[in-house]
């Protein structure tokens, strides 16, 4: 089962996908939030520390800095021990040397009351008792002697979380000078400066673009599920299409076979009349219907016809209309105007043709009269009790039938009328033979009489031949006709449908897995566009009419070579033929030489056929051999007509038509050589 055959599988599968996918970039965009806030953070940790860092070098380099005496600023009791700690100014004005850590204090406790970002100096010994460091500050000045470069780390507190940075001091010549006391020496790690950081205004920007996101996501989730909505759409209309190419190749396919056996079988029957039945039966469940007709003329001049079979009613129903003038019910008229009568809709219909169907429930009526010449031979009818009415396609059908059942019956009657004729004058010939005493001119009487008779023998033999030719003629319009259907209405449908998926693969941007169905489907669209044009070209070669025999021969070879499942070697020497056959010449030739070289795949097992087409001054010559298996050519012959298969009876009915010599060998173990002989047109 085509998984993308399930209506809504597809979508709610793919929906899952999408909204795992939008939830994934949700959660890793809020995370990447989260950590710019906190990167953020502590880069204001690091600016703040640096901007300390650069206070406290500034006042070492100068030696400290001398402020005025103030209740809050008093003289550092730490520097008693440094000369000049207190000065008084010519104007009486105290002042009082600030180290570079009572200054940094100073610094800290006026940043934390402005911008709540508070900094703290100190040492794991230090000068001052109030700098002595936090447990988390000490944790960090034992890493520091431990070689860490700085340490960052997010804390809890009664007033929420909080970003806490320290970096390492260390001493400096200019700070030996308060500090060489403690016994440090240049380079040693004195300290550090720890910045603490409320994350609470950082955190509430997190929150804000946190809202965004999600808002965002949202959105695109909501556009992504439209667009998986539509895309199932197109594709389950896809599918559909999908399917009615399929379905209508099919019904092409099956339309073909029972054309072919309808003309096979009305050919080589010995009374087509007997064969009607079996054929109309088998038209009649293509066609779905559920009744058929066939009437023949018993006498045109009285306007009279007879039914010869029929399906679909009772027996005893059959025998009230056994027989028929022209102009009652629906084939009467239609033998009487040798035109086709459709009826739609009966059942609602006050017509009164209708009378002979419209009790048995048919609502649907066709009928065809048989006709060849100008001459009426009979009608075939079709109906149907569960549609009102027929396609065209359905029609054509019908029509095709008809004129096939139609040429095989004239064929027969020209048959029967030569025996008859035949019949009658060798009866003739014996009776006047017995009457040896008749006068010379009775004589040469009888002698013109069988000279006519020969003449009208000859004429029908020629007329024969002709219905044969159209009968032919009739099978390569056919094959025509639907090679152009298939190739102009189902060929340029399935490229078209090929343009629409490769459309949405460039346009659309889609996951793996649709977008490998997708790809999947068009190839096998691809395989079903190949498959259609082969057979078009099977049908009817388009080669033959645009490069001529000779070329349309080669190209035959090359794709039996193609397309065959077996190893086989072609090895053809052909003149070049042109304008020195008659048309009809050259369509012999090749469907000879196509059934020649369907019969080499499907019986003799060769794997080297052999082809030489040679133009002589008045004729030209075509041989065909493969070194196959053969068969028993005397057996073949010897059956029944029905028998002997539809190839050879085919080849032989095409090249008596021409006039032909032709000569077939076979034995089994020593493969098949076909050979014939064609007038040039001089």
């Amino acid at each position: 089962m085509d998984p993308l055959n399930s209506k809504g599988r597809l979508a709610w599968g793919l929906s899952a996908i999408w909204t795992l996918l939008v939830a994934a970039s949700l959660l890793w965009n809020c995370h990447q939030a989260r950590q710019t806030a906190l990167e953020l953070a502590s880069t204001e940790a690091q600016l703040s520390h640096n901007k300390d860092l650069g206070y406290r070098l500034w006042a070492a380099r100068h030696g400290g800095v001398y402020v005025p005496v103030t209740p809050e600023t008093q003289p550092n009791p730490y520097l008693s021990h440094v000369p000049e700690r207190d000065l008084q100014t010519p104007s009486g004005r105290r002042l009082t040397l600030l180290n570079p850590a009572y200054m940094m204090r100073q610094v800290h406790e006026l940043a934390a009351k402005i911008y709540g970002i508070k900094g703290h100096i100190t040492s794991l010994k230090p000068l001052r008792p109030e700098n002595a460091p936090d447990a988390w500050e000490t944790q960090a000045l034992k890493a520091f002697e431990a070689g860490a470069p700085e340490i960052l780390k997010v804390v809890d507190s009664p007033n929420g979380p909080h970003l806490r940075y320290m970096r390492p001091l260390f001493t400096e010549k200019d700070c030996l000078k308060c500090h060489a006391a403690q016994g440090y020496k240049e380079g040693d790690i004195r300290g550090g400066i720890s910045v603490d950081v409320p994350l609470q205004p950082f955190l509430l920007g997190f929150r804000t673009q946190t809202f965004t996101l999600a808002a965002g996501h949202g959105l695109i989730w909501l556009m992504g599920l439209a667009g998986i909505v539509l895309g199932n759409r197109r594709i389950q209309r896809y599918l559909g299409e999908r399917q009615q190419a399929e379905e209508a190749l099919r019904l092409s396919n099956q339309r073909l076979d029972l054309l072919a056996e309808t003309a096979s079988r009305l050919l080589a029957a010995e009374s087509p009349q007997q064969v009607v039945d079996s054929l109309c039966r088998k038209v009649m469940k293509y066609l779905d219907c559920d009744a058929f007709f066939n009437f023949l003329v018993v006498d045109d001049q009285e306007g009279l016809l007879r039914l010869n079979t029929f399906a679909g009613i009772p027996e005893e129903e059959a025998q009230k209309f056994e027989l028929l003038r022209y102009g009652r019910t629906l084939c009467g008229c239609a033998a009487q105007a040798r035109a086709p009568i459709v009826a739609e809709d009966i059942q609602n219909s006050d017509d009164p043709r209708t009378a002979l169907v419209k009790p048995h429930g048919i609502q649907a009526y066709a009928c065809h009269p048989l006709m060849v010449e100008g001459r009426i031979l009979g009608t075939l009818s079709f109906g149907s009790r569960k549609k009102t009415s027929f396609s065209a396609d359905e029609l054509a059908l019908m029509k095709s039938v008809s004129d096939q059942v139609a040429i095989a019956m004239a064929r027969k009657l020209a048959e029967e009328a030569l025996k008859k004729a035949y019949d009658d004058l060798e009866l003739r010939i014996i009776e006047r033979t017995a009457d040896l005493q008749t006068t010379v001119r009775q004589l040469q009487w009888e002698i013109a009489e069988r000279l006519r008779m020969e003449e009208a023998l000859r004429q029908s033999e020629e007329r024969l031949r002709f219905l044969a030719s159209q009968l032919l003629n009739a099978q390569e319009t056919e094959r025509g006709r639907l090679s152009r259907e298939l190739h102009d209405d189902l060929g340029q449908s399935l490229l078209v449908l090929r343009m629409q998926l490769n459309a949405i693969l460039r346009r659309h941007s889609l996951d793996q897995e649709p977008r490998r169905h997708l790809e999947e489907a068009v190839n096998y669209l691809l395989d079903i566009i190949g498959k259609v044009r082969r057979l078009s070209q099977d049908l009817s070669p388009a080669a033959l009419e645009r490069l001529g025999l000779t070329e349309a021969l080669r190209d035959l070879f090359e794709n039996f070579q193609r397309y065959s499942d077996k190893e086989m070697t072609i090895k053809a020497e052909l003149d070049e033929v042109k304008d020195i056959l008659p048309e009809e010449a050259n369509i012999v030739i090749y469907r000879i030489t196509q059934e020649f070289l369907a019969n080499v795949h499907k019986h003799s097992e060769a794997t080297q056929v052999t082809a030489a087409l040679k133009v002589l001054p008045e004729k030209v010559t075509i041989s065909l051999e493969d070194n196959g298996k053969g068969f028993d050519l005397e057996e073949i012959k010897s059956r029944p007509q029905e028998r002997r298969g539809l190839g050879l009876t085919s080849m032989e009915e095409r090249l008596r038509m021409l006039g032909s010599k032709f000569s077939m060998t076979s034995r089994p173990g020593q493969g098949t050589r076909l050979y014939f002989e064609i007038n040039r047109i001089l």
